[in-house]
């Protein structure tokens, strides 16, 4: 028993790596019949000095052929961002079309002819993603964000550093503040 505890949470921590306080990939998971939107979102770099995370095709270009392509408005891309003042939580369609060889953007001119749609929201400022305290701004969804979700800890040690949790708020590691 004690070696699949000390398994399980080695590899919960190979998923967190916050050597410098990063987070490589959280899992989402939701309760508004997103079922797509579930499971692991990857690093995408920073967006407003915080990091982005993706799940799903973000550019058109990378279908690589006609029938994905054309099903492409079936499988959007999910986003998990900061937009200056609060993390977001954004379903971005794909309208794409076949062109001879290439899966473009409907409107060949801009690069995102779609309107990304805001699930949830939350005012915590935090490095990452709050595991919890998300509002519903679309079809009642609220996601729960577990590994390398942003935790609240009572302690006042604890607190000063970077907290990264599970979605049960179960403390994975912390690395001190920057």
């Amino acid at each position: 028993m004690n070696r699949a505890i000390l398994f399980l949470t080695t590899v919960l921590l190979a998923l967190v790596n916050t050597t410098y306080g990063q987070v490589d990939s959280i899992f989402v998971s939701s309760a508004c019949g997103e079922s797509v939107s579930v499971g692991y979102y990857i690093n995408n770099g920073l967006v407003n000095g915080k990091p982005q995370f993706k799940k799903g095709v973000i550019d058109c270009m990378e279908y690589t052929n006609e029938p994905d392509c054309g099903q492409s408005s079936l499988t959007p891309s999910y986003f998990v961002e900061w937009n200056g003042t609060s993390w977001i939580w954004i379903k971005r369609p794909h309208d794409c079309y076949w062109l001879f060889d290439n899966c473009v953007p409907l409107s060949q001119g801009d690069p995102d002819p779609t309107t990304p749609i805001v699930l949830a929201s939350s005012n915590l400022d935090t490095p990452f993603p709050p595991c919890t305290g998300w509002i519903s701004l679309a079809n009642n969804c609220l996601p729960t964000i577990g590994l390398g979700c942003s935790c609240r800890i009572t302690d006042k040690a604890i607190n000063s550093s970077v907290n990264i949790c599970d979605s049960a708020n179960v403390l994975l590691s912390r690395s001190k503040a920057h």
